[in-house]
């Protein structure tokens, strides 16, 4: 053999190495997108709806009650001046769309939360809907924005 022909099969060798040793050390995360809540106080932080939103599948991981909590906020710098307040609406649903519970509130409240109190049990998929609508009449027809805050427990 000649050394041009020991060099290909190194660098083939090496490359094989580096593939296998790259493939060993890679875990694959099948639950991406889907969520499980289990008991204890979850605030998941502040989004931004504009219109509505659905959130990606929250499975159940404990059978009890859960307690969803959700605030609102109006975004009067993302919207036209002279829009009425805004209304959120919640809904929570099962994977068909149906609507296992709701509730609503509008910005002025004193407390602007929405508190949703549903039975679920352990492997129960669901999804949330954000609703956010005006409180009175929409004057220019645009999609209301504001900031939605939400929480969840299972007890």
């Amino acid at each position: 053999m000649t050394k041009t022909s020991s060099i290909p099969r190194k660098l083939l060798a090496f490359v094989l190495v580096t593939v296998m040793a790259i493939t060993a050390f890679s875990t694959q995360a099948f639950a991406a997108g889907v969520e499980t809540w289990y008991s204890g106080w979850v605030e998941e932080g502040t989004i931004t709806v504009t219109n509505n939103n659905l959130t990606p599948v929250k499975t159940m991981g404990v059978s009890g009650t859960l307690h969803l909590v959700a605030e609102v906020y109006g975004r009067s710098d993302m919207e036209p001046s002279g829009c009425p307040p805004v209304k959120l609406t919640v809904q929570v649903r099962d994977l068909n769309g149906n609507v296992l519970a709701s509730g609503s509130v509008s910005e002025e409240a004193a407390v602007p939360q929405v508190h949703i109190n549903l039975p679920v049990t352990a492997g129960q998929k669901i999804q949330i809907f954000f609703d956010i609508s005006s409180v009175s009449y929409n004057p220019n027809g645009n999609y209301r924005v504001a900031d939605v805050d939400y929480g969840h427990e299972i007890y």
